[in-house]
């Protein structure tokens, strides 16, 4: 009996976290669902080769909402749509993690910026889009000395990429507690 109370204590103590977790979510607007005559707000879209569309079809199941990047220019350098974080405890633990998708394999990743005093001193990529699926990207990083976290979509803007369209949805940076090392 004792070991099924602990097994009940563990498992309301592990929803507790998740969903403190969940509720910590520094992304505003991650769903893309509050926008403004097609923008998402909270977010800036840095890029004038893409045509950005609010997404409500063909999404992981429990969004309603996503955000569409489709290639319409090519450019030497990755579209980015972006949003800069600073509400956050410096030298914390984070996790990044979002649904992507792409007509193209590895079209379409997630990058972080760190900045301190506006100046970028890190960059940590989570790729992996697959082609025509949606997939899931996670990535533990440390938020080292910064004082701003840039959260950035990004996609693939070379010639052979145009028309191609990639999507984003569920977009996360959560505080983590990690294990203390013994």
């Amino acid at each position: 009996m004792k070991k099924y109370c602990l097994m009940a204590v563990s498992l309301i103590l592990a929803c507790t976290v998740s969903t403190a977790q969940q509720d910590q979510n520094l992304v505003k607007n991650n769903d893309f669902s509050a926008n403004e005559n097609g923008v998402p707000s909270s977010w800036k879209n840095m890029d004038a080769h893409a045509k950005i569309a609010i997404i409500n079809q063909d999404l992981p199941e429990g969004f309603a909402s996503g955000l569409s990047a489709e290639l319409v220019t090519a450019a030497n350098n990755h579209g980015q749509i972006l949003q800069g974080i600073s509400q956050f405890k410096p030298k914390s633990d984070f996790r990044v993690e979002g649904w992507v998708k792409s007509s193209d394999v590895m079209n379409a990743y997630i990058q972080i910026k760190l900045l301190k005093e506006r100046k970028e001193f890190m960059r940590i990529n989570v790729e992996g889009s697959v082609a025509g699926k949606w997939m899931l990207l996670k990535k533990d990083f440390n938020s080292e000395d910064a004082d701003t976290v840039q959260i950035i979509l990004r996609f693939s803007k070379k010639q052979s990429s145009i028309g191609s369209k990639s999507a984003f949805t569920g977009i996360k940076l959560v505080p983590i507690e990690k294990p203390a090392q013994q």
